[in-house]
């Protein structure tokens, strides 16, 4: 049962990240939902301006998913330990550059999908991101709480 718990956000995630490359979640296909959506909600949108918000719902999508795939190898990588480790980033951000390599080569072969390097730097920044915010957290953790009864008064 500890295994499941410690892997099943890994494997769900990767599912996920499987079905976002299918044909799908093509921005054709998301197209068709976002902007009948977005000409309700706003109405007076522009056929470039719903274009440019597409494009970035499309890339924040990455970032959301590359952040928390980062997380969720951390934890895997961690095996039940608290804290962070440079070692534990490290590898789980090489791990994140090889899935959204592996992520685009998917797409490369999925008709009406491409290729695209530049979603892999952003995959890999989302990831770096998601690394800087564990440290972060795992050392605002560690610190102990300050007290004022032990503080000394400014002079």
């Amino acid at each position: 049962m500890r295994w499941l718990r410690q892997w099943a956000p890994l494997i769900l995630l990767l599912g996920l990240i499987w079905v976002l490359s299918t044909l799908l979640f093509s921005a054709d296909s998301t197209g068709r939902v976002v902007f009948p959506a977005l000409r309700k909600l706003i109405p007076a949108i522009t056929a470039h301006e719903l274009r440019e918000v597409h494009y970035w719902m499309r890339k924040l999508a990455h970032v959301c998913v590359y952040f928390l795939l980062s997380l969720v190898l951390l934890g895997v990588l961690r095996r039940g330990r608290s804290g962070w480790r440079l070692s534990w980033a490290l590898r789980a951000l090489g791990l994140v550059i090889a899935i959204a390599f592996l992520d685009e080569l998917h797409q490369s072969f999925v008709p009406g999908r491409g290729a695209s390097i530049r979603d892999v730097v952003l995959d890999t920044a989302a990831a770096a991101l998601a690394q800087v915010f564990a440290w972060h957290r795992a050392r605002r953790q560690t610190r102990l709480p300050e007290s004022s009864s032990t503080a000394e008064p400014a002079s």
